[in-house]
């Protein structure tokens, strides 16, 4: 990603990572590891869920950080649909009447 954003403008080359679900609510203290940092798979499937898009969020950070100065644009899209929208709709011709 670095080597494809080299000499293109800033935030050209972008990472979107979809959180869709995450403002219904993360787990209680975000994610859990276990004594090696593992992360703990929950047993209830909707929380074990939620806890992905936490390390989603939290991964999106890293790489914005890591990555930012570099050209290459890290973001969360809270909203599938609307990724959706997009791609399907970009190249729509619209007419209005």
């Amino acid at each position: 990603m670095v080597r494809t954003a080299t000499g293109l403008p800033k935030g050209s080359v972008r990472l979107v990572w979809v959180v869709s679900m995450i403002s219904q609510g993360a787990p209680a203290g975000a994610m859990q590891f276990d004594s090696n940092g593992v992360p703990v798979i929950l047993k209830d499937a909707m929380t074990n869920y939620m806890q992905t898009k936490v390390g989603g969020t939290w991964l999106a950070d890293l790489f914005a950080q890591r990555m930012g100065d570099k050209g290459v644009l890290s973001v969360v899209s809270l909203d599938l649909r609307s990724i959706v929208h997009c791609l399907l709709m970009r190249n729509r011709v619209c007419i209005l009447g």
